[in-house]
């Protein structure tokens, strides 16, 4: 195995469609990572309910690694959506039994097994980044975080960290050179339409979108960054890495649900 992803999963529930799909941070990260061929897999917890049995289903025929899933008794996590103008809204969220996850030190000692860690904000694992960094590289995505002290604490215990903001200025360009001078290898910014941009202690790198219809937001964060992870641990430049991550947000964009 290559990476493993770390922390929440839940059912995507459209609320106009009443459709329901698999998704979660770093469960799309895993997923993503495997739809690009390297082996991954998944590490966190589902409720014994009717949702959890569609998660392990969706996971199992995308060929996951589902190994380390913990089941226990209650509700799967669940975030309501709706969209508008493709553009999803979170409107709602049931934690379930994502409310108590934690990791046992044979997890810990599981996962440091793996050259490559994911997890993201809500995914309740940054106390472990320390001892997991001994051994692993650890990516992590702070999505739309605000709080700058906060990012700077998990930048301490991470090699490649992505937020999410609008557009490039002084603001993101300053957090991102706070972000490397607090350990970070790269620090990556996805702008949306407006495309990416990094840092790596040295220089700021800039990529633009790849252009696609849009259907559904919903997923391309996630699918930017396993594309540019994807594309570091087969060693290409970050330049490139930001390429990969931008071809691979475009085609998640394109159908309704994260995969």
């Amino acid at each position: 195995m290559h990476f493993i992803a770390i922390g929440d999963n839940c059912i995507d529930y459209y609320i106009e469609t009443k459709q329901k799909y698999v998704g979660g941070n770093a469960l799309n990260f895993a997923v993503y990572a495997k739809q690009l061929e390297v082996e991954s897999a998944y590490l966190g917890v589902i409720g014994n309910d009717e949702n959890g049995k569609i998660i392990i289903d969706a996971l199992k025929k995308e060929k996951l690694d589902t190994s380390l899933i913990k089941e226990e008794q209650g509700e799967t996590s669940i975030t309501e959506i709706i969209l508008d103008n493709g553009e999803r809204k979170f409107v709602g969220f049931v934690e379930g039994v994502f409310a108590t996850f934690s990791l046992s030190e044979q997890e810990i000692s599981n996962i440091k097994k793996f050259p490559y860690v994911h997890s993201a904000v809500g995914g309740k694992c940054e106390s472990y980044f320390q001892e997991i960094k001994k051994s692993s590289i650890i990516s992590y995505d702070f999505s739309t975080e605000k709080n700058v002290n906060r990012i700077l604490e998990i930048a301490q215990n991470i090699d490649y960290g992505f937020i999410s903001y609008s557009q490039e200025d002084d603001e993101i360009r300053n957090i991102l050179q706070k972000m490397c001078a607090h350990g970070v290898k790269a620090a990556v910014a996805t702008l949306g339409e407006n495309g990416s941009i990094a840092f790596d202690g040295r220089k700021f790198y800039k990529c633009g979108i790849c252009e696609a219809e849009v259907v559904d937001t919903l997923g391309a964060g996630d699918s930017f960054i396993a594309g540019f992870m994807v594309a570091i641990s087969r060693g290409d430049y970050i330049d490139e890495a930001l390429k990969a991550g931008a071809k691979n947000a475009s085609k998640t964009i394109q159908y309704f649900g994260a995969w």
